[in-house]
């Protein structure tokens, strides 16, 4: 196992894990201009933000938002601590950051296999997500589907 404690723990464990961890990120996205007047829109703060529960208090954020503040808007670290930036355009030809922290949070680990289907909208993007794979440790597998559905 790749985290032990955590993936073992007891539903009760996991979700004060859970809420803590959000409450870190309400408070760290607080700081950043977008986010927090889309909380301030909807007058919440991160003292709102107790446990898993209170999610539901928190505005979306849209492909909108990501693309209006497209590169720099939506970061919550000084530039000087930021190290990569990865983007897709999608179908839309406007970029969207990606954030590079996302296949770890998603549960990835060393031992996963991480399946990319390479399709125009992503096809950009395939060698900075091979890269944070790599960086983990685990392997990425592209396919391209060819045109057949």
């Amino acid at each position: 196992m790749w985290n032990k404690p955590i993936e073992t723990a007891d539903a009760p464990t996991m979700r004060d894990i859970q809420s803590q961890r959000l409450r870190q990120a309400v408070e760290r996205a607080w700081h950043v201009p977008a986010y927090r007047a889309k909380m301030e829109a909807v007058n919440v703060t991160p003292t709102d933000i107790a446990a898993v529960d209170d999610l539901r208090k928190l505005p979306f954020t849209t492909k909108t938002d990501l693309r209006d503040n497209y590169p720099y808007g939506l970061f919550a670290a000084p530039l000087n601590e930021v190290v990569r930036v990865h983007a897709s355009s999608g179908t839309t030809s406007n970029p969207n950051a990606l954030t590079a922290a996302n296949i770890q949070r998603s549960g990835n680990n060393p031992l996963s296999a991480i399946h990319r289907q390479r399709t125009n909208a992503i096809t950009q993007n395939i060698p900075g997500q091979q890269h944070q794979s790599a960086l983990l440790g685990a392997v990425t597998v592209v396919m391209s589907n060819s045109g057949n559905r």
